[in-house]
């Protein structure tokens, strides 16, 4: 038995398998339009934030200025940020604050 050749253990197997694959393609593509939003509207995100976004040097800055310095808390409603809206709110702490004075 040991001597066996080769060619004799030798199997071959051939099969042919259909599947078909348009829906999951098609879940696929949308996977992928979601993705491109996703990264689109963080994008958008990061834009908007980085306006907002003090370097350090001038948060020291203004840490030392002698001008007024306010702590702001806003509530921002959710879904996509007006950033007028924003400042408009802001505006009005600071305008608040000073007829305190």
């Amino acid at each position: 038995m040991a001597a066996q050749s080769e060619g004799s253990n030798a199997r071959e197997l051939s099969a042919k398998i259909d599947v078909d694959v348009s829906d999951a393609l098609t879940g696929l593509k949308a996977v992928q339009r979601e993705a491109k939003k996703a990264t689109q509207a963080l994008r958008e995100l990061e834009a908007e934030t980085a306006e907002y976004i003090l370097t350090k040097e001038q948060a020291e800055s203004l840490a030392q200025s002698k001008g007024d310095v306010y702590n702001i808390t806003i509530q921002v409603p959710k879904g996509e940020p007006d950033s007028h809206e924003i400042a408009r709110r802001i505006s009005e702490v600071i305008k608040r604050n000073r007829e305190r004075r």
